[in-house]
């Protein structure tokens, strides 16, 4: 059985970096992932904003407190805000050099995102990476059950020598970039005047995806990075 030592993020690594979560009616999602962080032994920041109802918001602080004297947790109750909304609040309470945008149910691997990070330190070129992909349902269509289909989730390297060469490279064979690991800078410039649009596959995935590759390349790596 793997133990706990082989599969934590590294110091440096994890200090560098901050899982943003926003979330809203899915504290169950929550829970598993915050379990997941605590039991890798992740030193990253985890900054969560949650826009769900009282009943949801009641559980989701209970695993907080019950996780929080082993992982980093900065908890915020955002009620009302768009996802893009809640995203830029998060980001502007970021304090380490790298940060990842999560959705509530997905999971990133401590070895794919080490790599990530030092792979950035050593490329400033690059604006995010990545590495591999998986996608999974369960038959129970909630948090926890058998695996009822299991298969890759397309991630690629955009690496064209201007954003005009990124840009039409990332329309041509569109994957989401959003999952990757970026400097915080980045991700700011990719959310900044967002919050305004109501239409969250625009406003939440494809504009900031299209933005992301304006700004810089995206490498991917060949190392598991992200479970979905």
């Amino acid at each position: 059985m793997t133990t706990k030592e082989s599969v934590t993020v590294s110091n440096s690594a994890g200090s560098m970096t901050t899982l943003l979560i926003s979330t809203m009616n899915r504290s169950q999602f929550v829970e598993r992932q915050l379990r997941y962080y605590a039991n890798i032994g992740f030193d990253g920041q985890i900054l969560i904003g949650d826009s769900s109802n009282a009943d949801h918001v009641g559980r989701t602080k209970k695993i907080v407190e019950e996780v929080a004297d082993q992982i980093q947790i900065d908890y915020t109750e955002y009620p009302h805000l768009t996802y893009a909304e809640c995203l830029q609040t998060l980001l502007d309470r970021v304090s380490t050099k790298y940060a990842a945008v999560l959705p509530d149910d997905d999971f990133t691997v401590p070895r794919g995102l080490e790599r990530s990070v030092q792979f950035l330190e050593e490329n400033p070129e690059y604006v995010a990476c990545q590495g591999a992909a998986v996608i999974l349902t369960l038959e129970s269509g909630g948090a926890y059950g058998k695996v009822q289909w299991l298969g890759r989730y397309n991630q690629r390297s955009i690496e064209g020598a201007n954003a005009t060469e990124r840009l039409i490279d990332h329309l041509c064979n569109y994957s989401v970039t959003l999952f990757a690991l970026y400097r915080v800078e980045a991700w700011r410039d990719m959310f900044r005047d967002l919050s305004s649009i109501e239409d969250r596959t625009f406003g939440g995935e494809l504009l900031p995806c299209c933005l992301s590759v304006i700004l810089g390349k995206v490498k991917k790596l060949d190392s598991l990075y992200l479970v979905r």
